[in-house]
């Protein structure tokens, strides 16, 4: 079947796999189409495009595409993933209605988000190996979430001119490179420094992407050929690990393949979550081992825990947002130039001008995850001042539904007369604006917003509810935790600012799920009534329409 009679010699060579749809079958697909779908041209010319999406994705899809023809609003830009072969793949859809046509392109993102799964699960093992209270109970977190995260490793510390082997991390099962260099020398044997090593033990980080060099300088002669063929395929990450006033005290190696450049800084943060946890620990130990009258501070020492932990981690995102805002946002900025005086030079039109707003979408959302990034690790102080809540609740909802569409109802229910509120509102806002626009997408099909303010205990509750589908019971302990997420696109960070905010006011925020569906946030704010200024009604704020 030959396609529609069109010009797509724009699209035949190019490298974004692109096909076109009538009638829901594909008509057109250019080479790098055929490729992702591991058939021949003939194979999927003619084949409806349901025919090549994985059958639990069938439902969703469908959907989105009688939408789309019946001119309903559809998202244009989703993640599913594709079946062919026998083979899966997760791809990032974007489509576009030309006539009676759908041009449809996508991005695989199979291995990336491979990629980003396993860094996610490294930021939360990082977490989960500070709240370990032993030296040993830490050494065992990491050792397990080596082994979930299939990397090999070793632990040396400095000792004399050479560095001593202080633990293996290896498994039985997995490549044997790691354990020709490391695992035939027992615990306590010594090894050369590597240039590495130093770079390593100089700025905290060093990556190899050639692990066999690396073997060799500290294994002259003793590889074999087998092992050095798995050890070609290795790359290496090494982190400093710091102690007792980030004293540099040892070195930890992650072994594997999947490694990249780019994850460098995701390994710094663990060495620094793996450093707060021996320090706290080590802390521990030795106030345990004091006499009696020292044991009633544990209560207190397991707070000061958290808030070292909580320090180190805010610290070593800190580097790592200097490593984003450094190498991501400088091309950034050249690429939105770059892009602009494109548009005025070529003005582009029908597939050129799809690229280009392709292009463009995706800087901007790029740009988004960096800056929630940066606004988690860069938290700017609470400067509190007496601010009237309705205005701040009204603002910060006002702006979460500016691109609903009119699909959420809004209920509103602020009682006039309530007190002034000590607050930082610029911030006090961004964590309203986070818990709305979470309502906001857990209605897709639109829905009721509610929103309301009241007096409770010592300070006031302010609510924010949807009529979503709710969050399971099984997650919803951890929405606040740093880099977790539901979402197919999102940096889990909206949640963690938000609680990280109403820590900073020394309140507290809850989540609940709601009777007849959906899902409760309670955000809980003190009110300092000695300090508190003259009370003013809430009536003489502007209002947001309900």
């Amino acid at each position: 079947m030959k396609g529609p009679a069109v010009n797509h010699s724009a699209l035949d060579a190019a490298p974004i796999p692109t096909i076109v749809l009538r009638d829901r079958r594909i008509v057109y697909a250019n080479d790098a189409a055929v490729g992702l779908y591991r058939a021949s041209r003939d194979e999927v010319l003619g084949r409806l495009y349901s025919d090549f999406v994985a059958p639990d994705e069938l439902e969703r899809v469908a959907d989105r595409q009688a939408r789309r023809l019946r001119g309903d609003h559809a998202p244009s830009v989703y993640v599913t993933t594709l079946s062919s072969g026998g083979e899966r793949r997760s791809v990032q859809v974007h489509a576009a209605v030309a006539g009676e046509d759908v041009v449809v392109q996508f991005i695989d993102v199979t291995g990336e988000a491979v990629r980003r799964t396993r860094l996610a699960s490294l930021a939360r093992l990082g977490a989960l190996v500070q709240r370990e209270l032993r030296d040993e109970d830490v050494r065992r977190a990491v050792r397990d979430a080596f082994a979930s995260l299939e990397l090999e490793g070793v632990l040396v510390r400095p000792d004399g001119g050479e560095l001593r082997v202080e633990e293996t991390l290896l498994e039985d099962g997995r490549t044997a490179c790691p354990k020709t260099v490391y695992g035939v020398r027992p615990v306590g044997s010594r090894v050369p420094w590597t240039p590495m090593a130093r770079q390593a033990w100089g700025q905290g980080a060093a990556f190899a992407d050639d692990w066999l060099a690396e073997a060799r300088r500290i294994s002259p002669g003793e590889l074999p050929e087998l092992e050095a063929a798995a050890a070609a395929k290795l790359s290496a990450a090494m982190v400093r690990i710091d102690v007792r006033g980030r004293r540099p005290t040892a070195l930890l190696v992650a072994i594997g393949e999947w490694l990249r450049p780019e994850d460098l800084p995701a390994f710094r943060l663990f060495g620094s979550q793996i450093s707060a946890a021996l320090d706290a620990a080590r802390s521990i130990r030795a106030l345990s081992t004091r006499n009696g009258e020292l044991r009633a501070l544990n209560a207190e020492l397991a707070h000061t825990q958290d808030q070292l932990v909580r320090q180190e981690r805010l610290a070593a995102l800190g580097e790592l947002a200097a490593v984003v805002a450094h190498e991501v946002r400088n091309p950034l900025g050249v690429i939105f130039n770059s892009l602009g005086s494109l548009r005025r030079l070529v003005q582009p039109k029908g597939d050129a001008k799809m690229l280009f707003d392709i292009v463009g979408e995706e800087a901007d959302r790029l740009n988004r995850i960096v800056g929630d990034l940066l606004d988690f690790a860069k938290p700017s102080p609470a400067t509190l001042s007496a601010e009237p809540l309705d205005r701040v609740l009204d603002d910060a909802v006002g702006a979460a539904l500016a691109d609903a569409g009119g699909r959420i109802a809004v209920v509103r229910d602020i009682p006039d007369g309530l007190p002034l509120v000590p607050m930082d509102a610029r911030l006090m806002r961004q964590a309203i604006l986070n818990v709305a626009v979470n309502a906001v997408q857990a209605m897709p099909e639109g829905g009721t917003l509610s929103v309301r303010a009241r007096l409770g205990g010592d300070g006031v509750v302010m609510e924010l509810a949807d009529t979503g589908e709710g969050i399971p019971d099984e997650v919803r302990h951890r929405v606040f935790e740093p880099f977790f997420t539901t979402k197919a696109t999102g940096t889990g960070l909206g949640l963690a600012v938000v609680k990280r905010i109403l820590d900073d006011h020394r309140g507290r925020v809850e989540v609940r799920a709601v009777a007849a569906g959906g899902t409760l946030f309670a955000l809980h704010l003190p009110l300092e009534r000695k300090s508190q200024p003259e009370l003013k009604s809430a009536a003489s704020a502007p209002r947001m329409a309900p």
